[in-house]
């Protein structure tokens, strides 16, 4: 890490047996310096960023593997910054915070502040007081020097503006008026003057020099005088003027509500709000005589807009105020046209609310009532599709602005006739012939004809009566189609898909020729042209009673003996009609049995050792159309063996072995024979046990063997060592390669004609675990007051582990849920190392890393304080907030209006404040006065609501 550029740094390379390497630098604007293929490069690093840095290694073994360190790399200049209020008076001192942010190394060796007064430089500390003796604007500027030599500089322009105090003073015209009426205000501050922030008393405010205002004060007549304020500012340094009850509000204050009623549209009832007044005069905006009564009631002519006017008087004020406030009239009436009042179904009817009066909103009700059809609408002009024959109200409902409403109905007639038919019979065995007969339903007029479609093809057939017959010859399902038409030419129709089946069944049997005994067969049918359910009853031919199965086509029987069998299926369909068929079928499963000639013999292993084996021939004693030969041994297992004969050499340890031979002959049938102790391996017995089975390398197990019947012994290690001719039970070996290992103990014996070894049982397995490396993903950082950071533990572990992570100190690291290498860390407010032990395996191996925690106190930066803010709900400038703010323990803002009043506080230095008291009222527009204590220190300022 590097706080100023160039910045050169020498990478070196961990890992042993490395044949290549290539190094990225993260870094695209050095060119083809950017990457390496050195085991230890340099690099120089010419930017401020932050780096990545990785490293791809091929061993000698051709085995590729990289590694990614993010950010591992930074070169980062300090930051700078300072605040103070910005203005203030001569002589008055101020005094300057600065916050310094320097990850690369946060040790700061000076601080030289200039003031911008002519001063000069001043060497101090990060936080300066400094007094202004002259008026001015001055710059201010701050340069930091690391202790290993960085340099940072922050210049604020026009930063502290230093006055003398003015001399407030200001008049107003006319101190006394009548509501509503305008104030002129007059600045009589002598020069010189920058600045004006004037508060009228009502909750308004101004910063322009000369305002004029209009009060609005509603008291009910009740005289109220308005203290006016005025603070004059010279750069910054200010003086305030109160002059009392300077402004007096006259009475009376016009005010009325207006009340309709729907059962007397045109008359409305007028309630006076006013205040302070003496005398009223009503002015009804209709020409009709004015009249004086304070609450009075007034009946219209006509409907209209009528703008009424109140003039309220007061003889003790002299103020004659006027409030005009419209009137309307409306009677609102419905009109139903439509195109026409009769259609034949289905029929669309236009529907118009032409001529309707005063409709602020309609609603039509078309009458079918109907689940799932719409029946309403609220356009002016609509169509409305009704489905059904008969006839329907439909309503129109017109609504004015006031709510009154009024209704109009027109009756709608649906003509024509609904389809409808039966026939006899619908089913029987082909041929058959059918009679249908009409049965549909009529609407506004008779019906005269029907048109018949018989299906299968068949051409319409037109009838003047409704009865007719039709033939069916052959088997199917048919579908009908009627259409009926009236006298009125209205026509409906109607479709019975299926609705004829004559069948006429054909017996099959589909299924294959040839079976297997001891085995359900799958017997399956087919009933041709059958009308469902169909009935099966099936004799297989041997000596079992019949089955019968209704509704299935598929059957299953097995056979107890090899043979040929003659299947007899009789069926019936739902119509009685019947069809029969006999199949042969042949039955043949091969059974199962063989023999086994053993003898012992000595063969060379592949480990070097004489091992005792028995070689046995089997051979399968029937053969008759077999295809496989599967053996099963105990020890070994051929499953697809082509041949009646099969040897295998059983390497095994002394005992009695099973064997089980399964033939499967060309029709898929299989048996199954098996001879208990089939094979015996004779010679001396043992075991054997080591300790431990697990750990790291190098690995050092003890071994322990027991033998019964032999004296001489080996030892195969299965990491290509073999100890031949041992006599020792017990001993020691050590794995050193992270593998897993499957040990074997031998006892030796003499055959007729050679010394061989026979095996013991295994023992289990032996599991030695590689070392692994631990390395978190950063090694400097800097967390603050109440803040927090993530770090990644990255793990090198051919086995993958699983690990488990201790931290030192523990109380301040915590496991991020859902990702089992990353980790929140925090701080106690004080700089440390921080130490993981990823532990694994189950012999307590580890790999540790650390990184450095620095801790960095958090300083207010608050160079932009807010003063204005607009809570209007456009999200935009909705809330008054300060986003720079430290999390302090102590930090408390409180916000009052003008008079004064507590209107909000907060003890979150995140607070954001919508414009509102804690009690949830709209505080008004206006200037208000805020009070805050901050980590440093307490801080104070106007700022202004707008709503806008």
């Amino acid at each position: 890490m590097s706080c100023d550029t160039s910045f050169t740094v020498t990478f070196l390379d961990t890992v042993s047996n490395i044949a290549t390497w290539t190094w990225d630098f993260g870094d695209p604007a050095s060119g083809a310096a950017n990457t390496s293929n050195l085991q230890n490069p340099t690099h120089e690093f010419m930017n401020f960023n932050l780096y990545t840095i990785k490293l791809v290694v091929v061993d000698i073994y051709g085995c590729t593997d990289s590694l990614t360190r993010p950010q591992y790399i930074q070169v980062i200049q300090p930051f700078v910054n300072f605040t103070q209020t910005d203005s203030g008076c001569v002589g008055e001192t101020f005094t300057f915070d600065a916050t310094v942010v320097s990850p690369a190394n946060p040790n700061i060796q000076s601080y030289v502040w200039n003031f911008g007064d002519g001063t000069g430089n001043i060497t101090g500390s990060d936080i300066m007081t400094h007094q202004f003796t002259s008026i001015g604007i001055f710059d201010v500027s701050l340069t930091i020097t690391t202790t290993d030599g960085c340099t940072a500089t922050t210049t604020k322009i026009g930063f502290i503006r230093v006055g003398t105090q003015p001399n407030a003073n200001f008049s107003a015209a006319p101190t006394s008026i009548c509501f509503d009426q305008n104030v002129q205000f007059t600045d009589l501050t002598p020069p010189v003057v920058t600045g004006w922030l004037w508060f009228f008393g009502d909750g308004q405010s101004s910063t322009a020099q000369n305002p004029n205002h209009q009060y609005k004060y509603d008291t009910s007549g009740v005289a109220d005088p308005f203290n006016v304020t005025l603070i004059a500012f010279y750069n910054g340094c200010p003086d305030t003027l109160i002059q009392n009850d300077m402004i007096t509000v006259l009475a009376p204050i016009p005010d009325f509500e207006i009340a309709y009623d729907c059962a007397n549209p045109y008359t409305i009832t007028f309630t006076n709000q006013s205040g302070g007044a003496t005398s009223y005069n009503w002015d009804f905006g209709d020409g009709s005589a004015n009249v004086s009564t304070t609450d009075p009631v007034h009946t219209y002519a006509n409907t209209g807009t009528f703008n009424v006017t109140l003039t309220a008087t007061s003889t003790v004020t002299g103020c004659v105020i006027d409030s005009v406030l419209p009137v309307n009239i409306t009677v609102p009436t419905a009109v139903v046209t439509v195109n026409d009042t009769t259609a034949c179904n289905a029929g669309t009817i236009q529907f118009s609310s032409a001529g309707s009066l005063d409709v602020s909103s309609l609603m039509w009700t078309f009458g079918e009532g109907i689940a799932g059809v719409r029946d309403t609408s609220i356009a002016s002009d609509t169509l409305h599709l009704y489905t059904r024959p008969g006839y329907y109200t439909a309503t129109l409902t017109v609504t004015d602005i006031h709510g009154c409403t009024a209704v109009q109905t027109e009756l709608i007639h649906i003509l024509g006739p609904t389809a409808g038919f039966t026939a006899s019979p619908t089913g029987g065995c082909a041929p058959i012939n059918v009679t249908f007969t009409d049965t549909s339903l009529t609407e506004g007029g008779a019906i005269n004809q029907w048109v018949w479609n018989y299906g299968g093809g068949v051409a319409d057939t037109t009838s003047s009566v409704g009865v007719v017959s039709h033939p069916y010859t052959n088997p199917g399902l048919y579908t009908i189609r009627l259409i009926v038409t009236d006298v009125n030419g209205c026509t409906d129709t109607l479709v019975t898909p299926n609705y004829i089946n004559p069948s006429r069944p054909t017996a099959a049997i589909s299924n294959d020729t040839l079976g297997c005994r001891d085995i359900g067969e799958i017997f399956n049918a087919t009933a041709g042209s059958a009308a469902s359910p169909v009935t099966y009853t099936w004799d297989f031919g041997d000596s079992s009673a019949p089955v019968t199965v209704v509704g299935s086509s598929t059957t299953s029987h097995s056979y107890s003996s090899n043979g040929l069998y003659p299947v007899y299926l009789v069926l019936e369909d739902a119509n009685g009609c019947r069809d029969s068929i006999i199949k042969n079928i042949y039955i043949y499963t091969t059974p199962a049995s063989f023999t086994v000639t053993s003898i012992d013999s000595c063969v060379s292993a592949a480990n070097g050792l004489k091992k005792a084996v028995v070689i046995s021939q089997f051979h399968s004693d029937s053969n008759t159309y077999v295809t496989n030969y599967n053996w099963d041994l105990t020890v070994f297992n051929e499953p697809n063996w082509p041949s009646a004969d099969f040897t295998y050499n059983y390497d095994v340890p002394p005992g009695s072995y099973d064997a089980t031979l399964i033939v499967t002959n060309s029709l898929g049938c299989s048996d199954t024979a098996t001879v208990v102790g089939a094979v015996v391996v004779a010679g001396p017995t043992g075991s054997f046990s080591f300790a431990p089975t697990t750990g790291c390398a190098p690995l050092t197990v003890n071994f322990t063997g027991v033998a019964s019947g032999s004296t001489t012994y080996a030892w195969d290690f299965n990491d290509g060592n073999v100890i031949d001719g041992s006599t020792q039970l017990s001993l020691s070996h050590t794995y050193y390669a992270a593998d897993v290992y499957t040990p074997q103990f031998y006892l030796g014996f003499q055959l007729t004609n050679s010394f061989c070894y026979i095996p013991t049982p295994t023992a289990g397995t032996i599991t030695v675990t590689s070392l692994i490396t631990a390395d978190i993903d950063s090694t400097l950082m800097c967390i603050t007051d109440g803040g927090e950071s993530t770090l990644n533990v990255s793990v090198s572990d051919p086995s993958f582990g699983p690990y488990t992570y201790t931290w030192n100190p523990a109380a301040f690291v915590s496991p991020v849920v859902g990702n089992n290498t990353m980790f929140t860390i925090n701080t106690s407010g004080q700089s440390q190392y921080y130490t993981v032990a990823v532990g694994y395996g189950s012999q307590g191996c580890a790999a540790f890393d650390s990184v450095r925690i620095d801790y960095c106190p958090c300083l207010d930066i608050l160079d932009s304080i807010p003063n204005v803010f607009t809570p209007n709900g456009d999200n935009v400038n909705d809330f008054y907030e300060m986003k720079a703010l430290c999390y302090f323990e102590q930090f408390r803002i409180v916000i009052f209006n003008r008079w004064g009043k507590l209107m909000y506080e907060s003890n979150n230095p995140y607070f954001k404040w919508d414009g509102r008291t804690d009690g949830g009222t709209e505080c008004s527009e206006g200037v208000y006065y805020w009070i805050m204590d901050t980590k440093s220190g307490q801080k104070h300022g106007y700022l202004e609501l707008i709503r806008k």
